[in-house]
């Protein structure tokens, strides 16, 4: 069992390195085709996600209005792609054919990410019948109207720590 530390600076210092330690070993990298270093979604991240049930998805509109819905039927496709399951989007699909910048917000307790992306919306095509493809094998009644594609910008942790709230992990 630790001893009672008093001084909160030295305690500060010794959950700071942990902290630190621990999103370094979420940063990987991966190598592209080209040689170029591309960043990839952390498997601890990848892992998280597909435990997730429902997740926050928010769009903007041409004039920054924002819309935030709930999804639950989506997935990661490779290591800097999701598809999300058009059901019920209105407001959502106006707002990705004004503006493709999206958001996804996750998170179980206090532990989340954000996941920033661009989308491109499908209701035809091979993405579009992919999609499908795989939703209606889990959920045969599903009503799909289209799939959003979304290309993986960036994403952050939104666990409120003084060490880890919005620190960029790619």
């Amino acid at each position: 069992m630790l001893p009672l530390i008093k001084n909160s600076s030295y305690f500060d210092h010794i959950l700071l390195r942990n902290s630190s330690r621990h999103i370094e070993n979420i940063l990987l990298k991966t190598q592209t085709i080209t040689g170029h270093m591309k960043e990839k979604i952390p498997d601890v991240i990848k892992q998280f996600f597909e435990t997730i049930s429902i997740m926050a998805f928010s769009t903007v509109d041409k004039n920054g209005t924002p819309n935030v819905v709930p999804i639950a039927s989506k997935k990661i496709v490779n290591d800097d792609t999701i598809l999300v399951i058009d059901t019920f989007f209105k407001k959502t699909k106006e707002n990705i054919l004004q503006n493709k910048n999206v958001s996804i917000a996750m998170w179980e307790g206090s532990k989340g990410y954000q996941i920033k992306g661009l989308s491109t919306y499908h209701s035809k095509g091979e993405t579009f019948d992919e999609a499908k493809d795989w939703i209606l094998k889990l959920k045969p009644n599903k009503i799909i109207k289209g799939v959003v594609e979304i290309k993986i910008t960036d994403i952050y942790s939104i666990t409120p720590t003084r060490e880890e709230a919005g620190m960029r992990i790619i």
